[in-house]
């Protein structure tokens, strides 16, 4: 039989096996049926990343995890996790990825010095700037002599050295004793970004705000005024200042004109900012209105205008009140805080009055262990503006209360908290009685049967949200998780993925232990969805803030931050 015929006796085979294949391949595709192209992005995603592992363990078996083959596979994982957003997944990898190059290549081959690249990334999204400084510009230095990158991979790594010095000078400008570390910082910084970026781009305008900040708490008070009149100019033709920064600006006009005791200019600037708070929007906008009424008052009652002050003290601890809990131990920590302004401004009798109303605050949420509100109440007494003089009165208040509302933003404050400290430095105390630890500090609670803590946290997390979730169904679906109707308040990010199913899991984890949770999409600037597990919302800040105790004792999810919704 010639080829002729074999090859059309094999044609009805090869026909027969499309037709077998062709309804199993439409149900590999069914799926997929109905779902948006990203959404079907994301299960490609997915599915890569598990091919990945899966292949990255058949590679390890057969060649070993020293070998080409293995480096291959595992950058390319590292790829998918880095896109993804997944830095804790990928920190690991890279990490294994670095030790397996140095091995094969040595430390100044560009393969390896890539690999540093990206390390450096994962460690500037962590916050780890003097470790990125180090690493990169160790990078660059070798770069220098081998050329062994291309443009592109030096501008990135360029960018990221320059982030993290950033980051670093913002550090020291807020430790004593670092200013002029910080200036030397800021100082090379400036031309570094300028020079990368533009003057439009937002890390020169932040480089040069930040710098204006460090001359004027140096009181070198030309060099503050220059670089803020240069600020506002390249403000102008930039894009994206937001309000909140330019009502930075006007009240650090307001403070450079108030320390040189131009009151007139000072309260024209302060009155300028106030003006335009109604327009300062996102989490941060009550910190930067407490702040602009903060620095307010210090320049009224430098201008002997005494009888505005009380009125603008009112306000912020009602601005204070309503955005961390009223009466919550954060309220009571501004409310002592602000007498102790008071008490240095010659204000007794207001300072008393204040005073009291915050160890009232602390007796009614520590009512059943008067111990522990003697701790609490002692170790906020050591909390008062400095009697070292640098300046006048008006920088002595306003930076003394830009530190306080600074901690009260950034530092959790809770029951469970100061009960840990106290029993670290008393370990044969015991609490009174078992009360539930979060909901002492904002409303009466009647005798609770006795619970674990997680049993407790639970309790408070499902009590404490002010708009349910629909209920958790056995396969926790993402019908399952759908957001709230009702949006506004504060919110707990569990962590924010381009793959899907990782806030999934999250989420049903979360769901499973009591938390009210939702998915939440959000477009990325460069394209694509990011998906986030979101805990709440919750109506007051310490509710969010015992959320994310409860996450991290949980063991939810590493990721938590706080986020506020209109």
């Amino acid at each position: 039989m010639n080829a002729i015929s074999l090859n059309v006796l094999r044609l009805p085979l090869i026909l027969l096996f499309i037709m077998l294949w062709l309804p199993q391949a439409h149900a590999a595709a069914t799926p997929q049926e109905g779902l948006s192209s990203e959404e079907k992005r994301q299960q490609t995603q997915d599915l890569q990343i598990r091919q990945s592992w899966s292949r990255l363990n058949q590679v390890a078996l057969g060649s070993g995890t020293r070998s080409e083959a293995y480096l291959h596979v595992l950058q390319t994982l590292i790829q998918l996790y880095m896109d993804a957003g997944m830095t804790h997944q990928a920190e690991p990898l890279i990490q294994q990825g670095l030790d397996i190059l140095n091995r094969l290549n040595g430390p100044n081959h560009y393969r390896t010095l890539k690999m540093r690249i990206l390390m450096s990334k994962v460690d500037f999204a962590m916050g780890r700037f003097e470790r990125v400084s180090g690493a990169l510009n160790s990078v660059l230095q070798v770069n220098r002599s081998k050329k062994a990158l291309n443009r592109r991979q030096v501008k990135e790594a360029q960018l990221y050295l320059y982030r993290a010095r950033l980051g670093l000078a913002r550090e020291l400008a807020n430790k004593k004793g670092r200013l002029a570390r910080a200036d030397q910082l800021l100082l090379v910084l400036i031309p570094n970004f300028e020079k990368l970026l533009g003057t439009k781009a937002q890390e020169f305008l932040d480089t040069v705000r930040l710098r204006a900040e460090v001359m004027l708490k140096r009181r070198r008070y030309a060099d503050a005024e220059l670089l803020l009149e240069q600020w506002l100019g390249f403000a102008k033709k930039a894009s994206d200042v937001t309000m909140d920064e330019r009502v930075q600006v006007y009240r650090q006009f307001a403070m450079l004109n108030g320390e040189r005791r131009q009151s007139d200019k000072a309260i024209e600037w302060i009155e300028r900012a106030h003006g335009k708070l109604p327009e300062v929007k996102g989490p941060r906008a009550w910190q930067t209105r407490v702040e602009v009424m903060a620095t307010q008052l210090s320049l009224y009652h430098s201008k002997g205008r005494v009888k505005e002050v009380m009125p603008m003290v009112e306000k912020m601890g009602t601005l204070v009140g309503t955005s961390l809990g009223h009466h919550s131990l954060k309220h009571a920590r501004f409310i002592k805080g602000v007498a102790g302004v008071l008490d240095y401004l010659k204000m007794g009798d207001p300072a008393t009055k204040l005073r009291n109303d915050a160890e009232q605050m602390g007796q009614r949420i520590f009512s059943s262990e008067p111990k522990l509100q003697a701790h609490w109440w002692s170790s906020l007494a050591k909390e008062k503006p400095s009697t070292k003089r640098i300046g006048n009165d008006v920088a002595m208040v306003v930076r003394y209360l830009d530190g306080l509302i600074n901690r009260l933003y950034q530092q959790p404050e809770s029951v469970m908290l100061w009960r840990t400290k106290y029993q670290e430095k008393n370990p044969q105390w015991a609490p009174s009685r078992p009360r539930d630890i979060a909901a002492e500090e904002l409303v009466e609670v009647k005798k609770p049967e006795k619970k674990s803590v997680v049993q407790k946290v639970k309790s408070f997390l499902s009590n404490k949200s002010d708009s349910k979730t629909k209920s958790y169904p056995g396969n926790g679906g993402e019908a399952a998780f759908a957001p709230p109707e009702k949006t506004a308040g504060y919110h707990v990010s569990m962590g924010c993925y381009s793959s899907k199913s990782f806030p999934l899991k999250i989420l049903r984890k979360g769901a499973g232990n009591g938390l009210n949770v939702y998915l939440r999409s959000t477009r990325r600037s460069s394209g694509g969805v990011l998906y986030c597990a979101v805990a709440g919302p919750y109506g007051k800040r310490p509710d969010a803030v015992q959320a994310m105790e409860a996450i991290d004792l949980m063991k939810i999810s590493k990721d938590r931050a706080i986020v506020f919704y209109k």
